[in-house]
């Protein structure tokens, strides 16, 4: 969402993948991820970019998303509603609240 994506042999790619790939002269493992330094996805000069294994690319930004807004991190309030389909009866659900799905949570 908002990278920029290139047309190389017939094929979309990721521009800040290719610009990776051209600069390293081997294509990119599934496991390593481009992180952009100053955060502007549009921005693919090889300063900005750099290389950084998937799962260290994923903590960095949940660390990043938890600094900026800590609220989305809060257990939610379960459902809790006593379900009734065959194969879940009698078990409570947890999905979480408001729940579309059981009439006592009507929320419109």
């Amino acid at each position: 969402v908002g990278y920029v994506r290139i047309r190389v042999n017939r094929k979309y790619i990721y521009e800040h993948r290719y610009v990776m790939e051209q600069y390293l002269k081997r294509p990119l493992a599934k496991t390593e991820s481009i992180h952009h330094i100053n955060g502007i996805r549009t921005d693919n000069r090889i300063e900005n970019l750099l290389l950084i294994d998937k799962k260290a690319h994923d903590r960095m930004e949940t660390k990043k998303r938890w600094k900026n807004n800590p609220e989305s991190f809060r257990k939610k309030e379960l459902c809790g509603a006593i379900r009734t389909e065959r194969h879940n009866r009698g078990k409570r659900c947890k999905r979480s609240y408001p729940c579309f799905y059981h009439p006592e949570h009507d929320i419109f």
